[in-house]
């Protein structure tokens, strides 16, 4: 049995983060039985640490060693500690290979497409969503989450592309433009009649929109992103609801 490691929040269900959203679509697509256990933001270091997960990163204010979620853990095999979503996904996809999600014939495409995300949508779509994060954590996580981002910002949470500001809407529009990029390459190209990894790696960040940017104030609600380019990115998130189930 897998454990996977997710950040809890205040949400029914606590999901919520887009990179174990990316581990949790895949292991609901390939009917892998998993069960999740919950993790507090402060407490991320403290459990990889007490697991023997490795670091993904360094951490931006300080240079130290940075754990994050998700992580998994498998019983049924030595070594079963996996962190970071891609090293994640290369073991489900090694060590339980069916259905395929990472086919060699367009592993490499979908590794150029994952990595535009997140060099492209990831940082268009992050100002705006990290200060509504903040507000569905559990208090202890609004804590380490505040004192960690805002110096990342220099400025409170709260202050960071503030509602109707200028800012925020050239904020929107990039991200429309990152958007428009991916509708016209879907556009020339026909799509696999079965997902693919890329295909949740997308979703998971489009649900990161749905979950927190803004509630119903500016973000998917009100139809940013849901509608545009003819309801494609609704259709996406449609498309993978039946391998949302939170276990």
């Amino acid at each position: 049995m897998i454990t996977l490691y997710d950040i809890t929040s205040t949400l029914d269900p606590p999901c919520w983060s887009p990179n174990v959203w990316k581990i949790r679509l895949l292991l609901n697509y390939k009917q892998v039985p998993y069960t999740t256990k919950w993790i507090s933001y402060p407490d991320i270091e403290s459990t990889c640490l007490d697991l023997g997960a490795a670091p993904t990163s360094t951490r931006p204010w300080d240079g130290q060693a940075f754990y994050t979620l998700p992580v998994i853990e498998d019983d049924a095999r030595h070594p079963g500690v996996i962190s970071d979503s891609s090293s994640i996904a290369e073991y489900i996809e090694s060590n339980y290979p069916t259905p395929s999600v990472l086919p060699s014939s367009s592993r490499t495409l979908q590794a150029c497409f994952v990595s535009y995300l997140a060099t492209n949508l990831l940082p268009a779509l992050r100002p705006l969503v990290i200060p509504a994060v903040h507000r569905i954590l559990d208090q202890r996580g609004q804590e380490y989450y505040r004192r960690t981002r805002e110096p990342q910002f220099g400025v409170a949470l709260e202050k960071i592309l503030p509602y109707g500001s200028a800012a925020r809407e050239e904020q929107w529009m990039k991200i429309a433009g990152v958007l428009d990029k991916i509708a016209g390459w879907f556009d020339e190209n026909e799509g696999a009649e079965s997902p693919v990894y890329a295909d949740f790696v997308l979703a998971a960040y489009l649900l990161w929109l749905v979950k927190r940017s803004g509630a119903n104030q500016d973000g998917w609600a009100t139809g940013r992103v849901r509608d545009w380019n003819d309801g494609r990115w609704a259709k996406i998130v449609k498309n993978c609801a039946p391998y949302m189930t939170v276990v």
